[in-house]
């Protein structure tokens, strides 16, 4: 049983139709009055009510009236095949009594205006939702677990109300941050779950750690020894690590400043007999004079050590040890 709706009384005939099908259709098949051509559809069930418009590029519009305003809550546009939901509407709610909602276009999903996500709700990723952004109004104890963003026995130091919450649950899931540089993606946070390791800053120039009223670190910090450097009348020090090896016997006259800065130190141990000297003349180029106590040159041995602090323009001695 079908109600066809013509042009007009007496005009052609009817290509807008809706229809209560008695009989299953497949996906993609035709049927005469129902789907024509090289139709597109997932195919319906037996007594499926069918709303199909026949016409060439002929769309279907849904209105309601608002105190006598028509509003458009559904348009399907055939001749750019667009579905728009909830035009006319204030909002638009989507919502079902169990289960979860999926949404799969063929493409991206874009959203061209703000999404809100409800408070104590979690925007979920992966095909586990393993991966959480979450923000938890009530706050949370230290160690304290909240179902499906943090979880077994978790060690964290607790959140205050309102706390923002990103969470990857994968066993061994990571989180990395990247920015991109001229098109070039550089790392400048990783968590490694597997090793329990943060490390800020990987693919960065430099790392600035600021903050109005002081950093404290709590634990051993564990600086980096550096590759070893030969001595020469201008040793460039590397940016792998503070505390250096210097090898070889040749007298150092001047540090390369290249990638250093202000208020930075530096600890130099030598492997052999070497002189540093005292405020070497011309410093050229890259060159950096070196400042040593009682302004005379040091005349190390093996073991020995000398730590360094850089002043924007020279190095200045704040220690030393001779073995």
């Amino acid at each position: 049983m079908s109600i066809e709706i013509a042009e007009s009384p007496g005009g052609s005939a009817a290509a807008v139709g809706l229809t209560n099908q008695a009989t299953a259709l497949a996906a993609d098949a035709e049927r005469s009055g129902v789907a024509e051509g090289t139709s597109d559809h997932q195919g319906f069930a037996a007594n499926t009510i069918v709303i199909s418009n026949l016409n060439n590029d002929g769309d279907i519009m849904l209105l309601g009236s608002d105190g006598g305003n028509s509003l458009e809550f559904l348009l399907a546009n055939m001749d750019v095949a667009d579905l728009i939901i909830g035009h006319g509407m204030a909002t638009m709610i989507l919502k079902t009594a169990s289960g979860n909602m999926t949404l799969s276009p063929g493409g991206s999903l874009v959203v061209s205006t703000n999404m809100f996500v409800a408070n104590n709700r979690s925007l979920s990723m992966g095909s586990d939702s393993d991966a959480k952004l979450h923000l938890n109004t009530a706050g949370l104890a230290a160690d304290e677990e909240l179902a499906a963003v943090i979880e077994g026995t978790s060690n964290h130091q607790g959140t205050a109300a309102n706390s923002l919450i990103i969470s990857n649950v994968t066993d061994n899931g990571d989180i990395i941050m990247l920015v991109s540089d001229g098109g070039n993606s550089l790392e400048f946070l990783l968590a490694d779950a597997d090793i329990a390791k943060l490390t800020l800053g990987w693919g960065m120039a430099t790392t600035d750690i600021v903050a109005s009223a002081g950093i404290k670190m709590v634990g051993r910090m564990l600086n980096a020894q550096g590759a070893d450097v030969a001595s020469a009348d201008e040793i460039t020090l590397g940016i792998d690590g503070n505390y250096i090896d210097i090898t070889g016997t040749t007298t150092i006259n001047h540090i390369a400043n290249t990638s250093w800065l202000a208020g930075a130190i530096v600890m130099l141990q030598f492997d052999a007999s070497v002189t540093v000297t005292h405020n070497a003349a011309s410093p050229t180029g890259t060159e950096a004079s070196i400042l040593l106590a009682g302004a005379v040159d040091f005349s190390a041995t093996a073991g020995d050590t000398l730590v360094l602090v850089y002043d924007g323009t020279t190095f200045r001695e704040l220690s030393r040890t001779a073995i």
